[in-house]
């Protein structure tokens, strides 16, 4: 029962409808019978009881029609009805016209058609009715036609004389005057009541617009603290549908706790009339535990009294955990920065350091963080930076600086410089910028790592290196002094080919650190040699088979006695090699192709030139342009193409010579 006593739109309708419905009925009976008192006639009574049965009968089909176009439905107020329309205008203007002329017309023949005469009672107050309907249905102008149309039918049709101008009742007159009088102020406060209703109404749809459109709950109590009025969005706090809802106070929709807290704010905001803002963690009746934050606030009548109050809360939930995942995230990082042992600080736009580590402090050679600089500007009062290759870096390329531009830097290495007491390190410097979700940028991460020590120990890294390579190159050209001492008549041809093959390397684009080790390797190319006895090598004459056969095993024994250095080249293969052919024809292992180094095809253009140039026991110099021709007739068959192609450029283009 309780439900159908729920103060809702379609029950207040109900209540109108039926109230306006018994008043007009009774007021129709009485009224017409007082009408049908005032005639005289018979006959007149008779056939107008009917007309007046008629009537009744249509104006409250007419009555019961709208009534079922316009009644709310159950769950919902915003549905637009028939009376929505008539009230704001939104029938058609030539059907308001011609409800007017129509209604104020068939008031003008209801009268003619009384036995009354004209003369003894024009009974004019009839007319007010079609002029008030057409008015309140068409506003100012239906209704002014309406007032135009029954004076006009009374002033020529039912005024004595009839249909003539010339009435000269005073009486008749002024009643004339007074009804177009009325009409006419009935069809003006019409108008502006059409438009205040309709200004009034169009806030209203937007307001419910807003209200419902939110995910906000927004809601409204009584006095006692009871629910009157409150969207959809509230069910979701509260739990419950927004029936269900509707006249409970919050002792029935929450847990005690919360219920006492919620209902002593409520209090306190009517008893003060003030407007209270809090966050509050409360479960609803499906058990769901929100964080919520609200603003309440007492309504006040026009006498100044409290009469209730409203309320608009918003789920915070998630924003409640993304600041309790901040948080730990926060700590999370903070601890790690802490334990960092590279420095590490991060800047807004302005260079402002929002935070830097204790590392920060150590790395930056200040005593402690209070004597820290604050801000990138005061960076150059304290430290100036260089390149590692000693020029002065402008404040503007700075770590910081480059990040706000947008630049990412990694491992960039400087030498940082105190000004007041002269220490000077070595930084390796990590930057980038810090964008934010729309892509601009915000500030900056900087991470700086002293690397003092490991550029002490490059130092002497490369020291050593530097010695070892002295060594190594030391013991190659003793190497070659040995292999030239067991082969004296061709002193300077191990030289000369390591000298050719790098130039050779130099001219293919080769980096100058491989031109440089194959220089090396040239050095000792025929160190196999030294297994072949000496009067073999420098016999004047040709070789018979058997000498020739053991000459050709230096390569081979060149790779045995190096096949265990450790070299930046595979030094054992390239000897072993440098006397394969493209065309597999070559010795020890009858290579082709890729199949052969290409260390050892740019070694073996180089030591047939050297050998064809220059003077050997058993033959004259054949000369530098047969050696060139030699070698580029026997391009791709025995030599590299693209090897023959270099030493052509370099001879034929640049002017190449022999190493002397």
């Amino acid at each position: 029962m309780r439900k159908y006593m729920k103060t809702t739109s379609r029950n207040r309708f109900i209540l109108i409808a039926s109230t306006s419905y018994l008043v007009f009925a009774l007021f129709w009976i009485f009224l017409s019978d007082q009408f049908l008192t005032i005639s005289a006639d018979i006959k007149s009574m008779v056939w107008l009881s009917t007309a007046k049965g008629v009537f009744f009968v249509i104006s409250t089909t007419v009555m019961l029609i709208v009534a079922l176009h316009t009644v709310p439905p159950q769950n919902a107020s915003s549905t637009e009805t028939l009376l929505d329309k008539l009230a704001t205008g939104l029938t058609p203007s030539l059907a308001k016209y011609l409800f007017a002329f129509i209604i104020s017309l068939s008031m003008l023949l209801v009268r003619g058609g009384i036995a009354l005469s004209f003369e003894a009672r024009p009974l004019m107050i009839l007319f007010i009715f079609p002029i008030i309907l057409s008015a309140y249905i068409g506003g100012l102008w239906p209704g002014l036609l309406s007032t135009a149309t029954v004076a006009l039918g009374l002033f020529f049709f039912m005024m004595p004389p009839l249909h003539s101008s010339s009435n000269t009742n005073i009486f008749d007159r002024i009643q004339l005057g007074i009804l177009v009088a009325n009409g006419f102020a009935v069809s003006l406060l019409s108008e502006m009541f059409k438009r205040s209703y309709a200004k009034a109404e169009t806030n209203r749809r937007l307001l419910n617009t807003v209200v419902t459109g939110t995910t906000d709950a927004i809601f409204i109590k009584d006095r006692e603290g009871r629910y009157v009025l409150l969207n959809k969005a509230a069910e979701g706090f509260i739990g419950k549908k927004v029936d269900e809802i509707i006249g409970y106070d919050d002792n029935a929709l929450f847990s005690e706790p919360t219920a006492r807290t919620l209902m002593a704010e409520d209090r306190s905001i009517m008893e003060t009339g003030k407007i209270m803002t809090s966050e509050i963690q409360a479960a609803n009746s499906a058990g769901r535990v929100i964080d919520f934050s609200q603003i309440k606030g007492a309504i006040i009548d026009k006498q100044g009294r409290c009469i209730g109050m409203f309320g608009i809360s918003r789920d915070i939930s998630e924003r409640k955990l993304a600041e309790e995942n901040l948080r730990a995230a926060k700590t999370m990082f903070e601890a790690a920065l802490a334990n960092m042992s590279d420095a590490v600080f991060i800047s807004d736009t302005t260079g402002k350091f929002t935070h830097f580590n204790d590392a920060f402090v150590t790395f930056h050679k200040f005593r402690n963080k209070e004597e820290c600089a604050k801000t990138f500007d005061e960076y150059p009062k304290f430290i100036d930076v260089y390149l590692i290759t000693g020029e002065l870096v402008p404040v503007e390329n700075w770590a910081v600086p480059s990040a706000l531009r947008g630049e990412i830097g990694t491992g960039v290495e400087f030498r940082l410089l105190r000004k007041d007491t002269g220490q000077t390190w070595f930084g390796s410097y990590n930057y980038a910028p810090i964008h934010n979700q729309e892509g601009c940028i915000v500030g900056s991460v900087v991470t700086a790592r002293d690397i003092s020590e490991s550029k002490a120990a490059e130092e002497k890294i490369t020291g050593y290196i530097i010695q070892l390579e002295k060594a190594m190159r030391s013991t190659l050209q003793a190497v070659a002094n040995v292999v030239e001492a067991h082969d004296p008549y061709t002193a300077g041809h191990e030289w000369r080919v390591g000298i050719i093959a790098a130039d050779l390397a130099r001219e293919m684009g080769w980096s100058e650190e491989k031109c440089d080790t194959l220089h090396l390797i040239g050095l000792v190319h025929d160190i196999g040699k030294m297994s072949v006895p000496a009067e073999i090598l420098s016999k004047p004459g040709r070789l018979s088979a058997i000498e020739f056969e053991l000459v050709k095993t230096h390569a081979e024994q060149g790779y045995q006695i190096l096949k265990d250095v450790e070299f930046p080249l595979p030094i054992a293969r390239i000897i072993r090699e440098h006397h394969e052919r493209m065309d597999g024809s070559g010795y020890p292992q009858g290579l082709k192709g890729d199949e052969i180094l290409i260390e050892a095809r740019i070694l073996a253009v180089a030591d047939v030139l050297e050998a064809m140039a220059s003077h050997r026991p058993y033959r004259p110099s054949l000369g530098l342009e047969e050696a060139i021709s030699e070698i580029e007739s026997h391009r791709v068959q025995h030599f590299d193409p693209e090897v023959v192609d270099a030493l052509l450029r370099l001879f034929r283009e640049k002017g190449y010579q022999l190493p002397a």
